[in-house]
């Protein structure tokens, strides 16, 4: 019998980090772009899902997810949320990734 986990969008947000590269960036619109391998991890609905919590997120205007360009475009607004918030997220340290996604939550 196989147990199911509860979603947790955070915890898949942060484990995408790895997946995901900053291609391009101008105050309030980040563009990402997702490597090849991750292409399975937006199956099935994930993309959407992902869209949706990210949409919920203080300060994000529009998140749209193009599975065939293997990119991710962020509208943000940049009075909420500083440039320098999504050099820490897509950093090396974890922590404070998590900690950017809490202020973001709130």
């Amino acid at each position: 019998m196989s147990v199911s986990k509860a979603p947790d969008p955070e915890a898949d947000w942060l484990n995408y980090r790895s997946f995901l590269k900053v291609a391009h960036h101008v105050p309030g619109r980040l563009r990402l772009k997702v490597a090849k391998g991750a292409i399975q991890k937006f199956a099935n609905g994930e993309a959407r899902k992902l869209e949706a919590w990210v949409e919920s997120l203080s300060g994000i205007e529009d998140i749209r997810v193009n599975p065939m360009a293997l990119s991710i475009v962020i509208a943000y607004d940049k009075t909420r949320i500083g440039a320098g918030e999504w050099d820490t997220f897509f950093g090396p340290d974890e922590e404070a990734a998590r900690l950017v996604l809490k202020r973001l939550e709130s």
